[in-house]
């Protein structure tokens, strides 16, 4: 599975508290690795504003079966400190967060998956090898869509269901 988010470090948290913050912990396949020992957890962050308390709260509900869910408040000295720990990356953890260090850009392996769901799961018939397509990744509550776009057309697809289109072909 691709991992397009950062590990988080010191120094990426210091940037992120600057102003307080509400991060959500979460349980993150995407980032899993069979070689490595360790668990991989997802920090999504939410400014410190009502609709973003709202967010996060949504958030942590939607994660209810996740049993390493958690809720940090960086205005909260407990929690600050305990958000420094986890970006120390301590043993047995692998911790990332919900920030992309640099513009995404569709690998030509996702940009072939998007034209075959789209033509074999949307049954879209036109010549979409001729059409511009524009594809964006975004992150909603920890799990990654694509937002695909094209001639006025628009969808979100989970990037999971991109990635696994030919996972029941023999």
């Amino acid at each position: 599975m691709y991992n397009p988010f950062s590990l988080l470090t010191p120094q990426l948290l210091d940037a992120m508290t600057k102003q307080p913050m509400y991060f959500v912990r979460q349980y993150y396949n995407r980032a899993f690795n069979e070689l490595e020992n360790k668990i991989p957890l997802l920090f999504s962050h939410y400014s410190h504003h009502e609709i973003n308390k709202e967010r996060a709260n949504r958030h942590m509900r939607l994660l209810k079966t996740d049993k390493f869910r958690f809720m940090y408040d960086s205005s909260k000295k407990e929690d600050l400190n305990r958000l420094k720990m986890a970006a120390s990356q301590p043993e047995g953890y692998k911790i990332y967060t919900n920030v992309l260090l640099k513009e995404w850009h569709p690998t030509n392996h996702i940009k072939n998956r998007v034209y075959c769901y789209l033509r074999e799961k949307l049954s879209i018939e036109s010549n979409l090898w001729n059409e511009k397509i524009k594809i964006q990744l975004q992150d909603l509550f920890g799990k990654l869509y694509l937002r695909i776009s094209w001639s006025g057309t628009k969808v979100e697809v989970l990037l999971d269901e991109i990635e696994n289109i030919y996972e029941d072909v023999l």
